[in-house]
Order: C-alpha cells, then structure tokens, then sequence
C-alpha cells in the first residue's frame, strides 16, 4: 500500500525562497582523517511550512540529524529554531544535476513570537500567491 505524503502534512507546503544557514548540532566523523567536524550551510528553502521546510542543497546530512536553523524572512531578524532532518534525497547522475537534491526538515521547536511571525509570513504569501492566479 502507497501512503501519499501530502496527506500526512498538517501544514500546506507554501512555495516561497527564503535565505536558510543550518549548522549540525552533533558532530561528524571525517573518513579520511578520522577528525569530528560540524557542517554548515547557507542556502535557500524551495518550499516552507508551518512545521517544517524543503532545502535545495547536495551537502549529505543524515535523517534524524537535529540541526540549527537560521530562517530569514524578508525584512525580519531571523528565526533561530533546532530542527531534524526527515529525509533526504540524494540522487546523483553524471551530469550531477538533479533538481530535487535536498533535505525535508521538520521545526522541533521555537518560541510562541517565533511560530507567530512565521504564520504571520506564510499567510500573507499564500495570500499574494491566490490573488496572482488567474
């Protein structure tokens, strides 16, 4: 039997680029020299939600990986929250290009006024996103 993920979400997935640095809490082991290593980066979301996010990016980061998030909305201070990685999807081709390379991320925790500013941002994107179909 086949579970359609979008019917597991309890938030709407708003497609929406905003600016996201996440850095590992727990550190790495690197392979070659054996030294422990935290990973950091900076990138985009593709899609954001009130419970979690899509971030583009072929960095590998494990699921269940509890990660810091630094989530920028335009014009606000951002919104620092511990996340955990979901899934991940790593494919790889001989070109190395594949659109959907990336992480779904699941919010575990933030304040009230946090929550509060990212619903305030989701609604009113949502909002301009109904109003521009035609």
């Amino acid at each position: 039997m086949l579970v359609d993920n979008q019917n597991r979400r309890r938030s709407a997935r708003i497609p929406v680029s905003v600016a996201v640095r996440l850095s590992t809490i727990e550190p790495e082991i690197d392979l070659y020299t054996g030294n422990s290593f935290f990973r950091a980066m900076d990138e985009c979301t593709v899609n954001l939600s009130r419970g979690g996010l899509f971030l583009r990016t072929s960095d590998v980061v494990r699921p269940g990986q509890r990660v810091l998030l630094e989530i920028t909305l335009p014009g606000e201070k951002p919104i620092e929250t511990v996340g955990r990685v979901r899934w991940m999807n790593a494919k790889f081709t001989g070109d190395g290009e594949i659109p959907d390379n990336g992480l779904g991320l699941e919010f575990l925790g933030g304040t009230q006024a946090q929550r509060k500013r990212l619903d305030t941002f989701l609604t009113r994107t949502e909002s301009r996103l109904v109003n521009q179909q035609p």
